[in-house]
C-alpha cells in the first residue's frame, strides 16, 4: 500500500498531532498512545492522550489556520498565525 501526497505536509500533521497530545497530557510520565490500522484501502490513525479534551466551543475552529488555545509564550506550533 502506498500513501500519495505531500510528504512534508504529512510529516507536519503527524508531528503536530503528537506534540499537541504531549502538551495536553497530564503529568511528566503520561503516555501518548499512537495506533495505525489498515482497513481495506483506508488507514486509520489514532492519537490518544490523557488531556481533558477539546472544549465544545472550540470544536468548530480546530481546523482554522492559526487557531490555538495555548497561552501566550507557549510555542503554538503551526497553529500560530503566519
Amino acid at each position: 500500500m502506498y500513501l500519495y501526497g505531500d510528504s512534508g505536509a504529512l510529516y507536519q500533521v503527524l508531528t503536530n498531532l503528537i506534540r499537541n497530545a504531549v502538551d495536553a497530557s497530564q503529568g511528566e510520565h503520561s503516555a501518548v498512545l499512537i495506533s495505525i490500522d489498515r482497513i481495506g484501502d483506508h488507514v486509520n490513525l489514532a492519537v490518544q492522550d490523557t488531556g481533558q479534551g477539546i472544549a465544545p466551543e472550540h470544536l468548530p475552529r480546530i481546523f482554522d489556520r492559526g487557531f490555538t488555545t495555548k497561552p501566550p509564550g507557549k510555542d503554538p506550533g503551526s497553529g500560530s498565525p503566519s
